[in-house]
């Protein structure tokens, strides 16, 4: 920190007209500067340097608190769960706007009332495992063909569904004519023979639009045929 420049006022020789007395007062003036002067730089080499600036005057007083009389704030918790008897708010998923309807492949027709609709299809996994079985269905005609796919998937879901049946032949026509709409085949008097006994059965099946596998398949297995009637039907008993 420099101090402040002195302006020392000019001091003019005096002219030889001018009386001693002034001349006298002039030069205790000049001295009393030059004192004042020498001072002065003593004063300012011997003070040691302000640490802080004129710009810090204005410091704001801090109290000290001790550490038990602070107030600390309550670590985070989750929020407290709703009473048991009110249900949790629902917040529902925005419903994306831009997305392409999905095309979903039309529900088969429901079965009739008492008939057992299965999920799994069987005859592709019978005919997977005997080649003669396929060559066969190759060389007939694709109303027989069908018949006998039908046949072939009805005879594998009666034993899936019950295994004490053991169906070893299948007659789609044995109490009336099948009929084929579309690609839905229904045999509502067809029978199957298993342990050499002949059972009534009606199925409806559903093929692919090839006609090449089965797509959907239900039925409903009825009474036993008497014996009596087997021959009348085209059942013919195992010899």
């Amino acid at each position: 920190m420099h101090a402040p420049a002195l302006t020392i006022p000019e001091i003019r020789r005096p002219s030889p007209q001018t009386h001693r007395p002034a001349r006298s007062a002039a030069l205790a003036l000049v001295a009393a500067i030059a004192v004042h002067l020498a001072v002065l730089v003593v004063l300012l080499r011997q003070r040691e340097p302000d640490p802080l600036s004129d710009e810090f005057t204005d410091a704001v007083s801090v109290e000290m608190v001790p550490l038990s009389a602070l107030t600390l704030p309550s670590p985070l918790l989750p929020p407290p769960l709703p009473p048991a008897n009110e249900p949790s708010p629902v917040v529902a998923s925005p419903v994306p706007t831009t997305q392409a309807p999905v095309q979903q492949k039309p529900a088969p027709p429901p079965a009739a009332p008492g008939m057992i609709r299965p999920r799994t299809m069987l005859s592709a996994r019978s005919l997977a495992g005997s080649r003669q079985t396929r060559l066969a269905l190759r060389s007939l005609t694709s109303d027989t063909r069908v018949e006998q796919l039908c046949g072939l998937e009805a005879m594998e879901q009666v034993h899936a569904w019950q295994r004490d049946f053991q169906p070893d032949r299948m007659v789609v026509y044995a109490m009336g004519e099948p009929t084929m709409t579309g690609n839905m085949f229904e045999a509502d008097g067809a029978a199957f023979r298993s342990r050499s006994l002949w059972y009534n059965i009606r199925f409806s099946c559903e093929l692919t639009p090839d006609h090449a596998r089965v797509a959907g398949f239900a039925f409903a297995v009825g009474a036993p045929v008497p014996r009596d009637n087997w021959e009348d039907h085209g059942l013919p008993a195992v010899h």
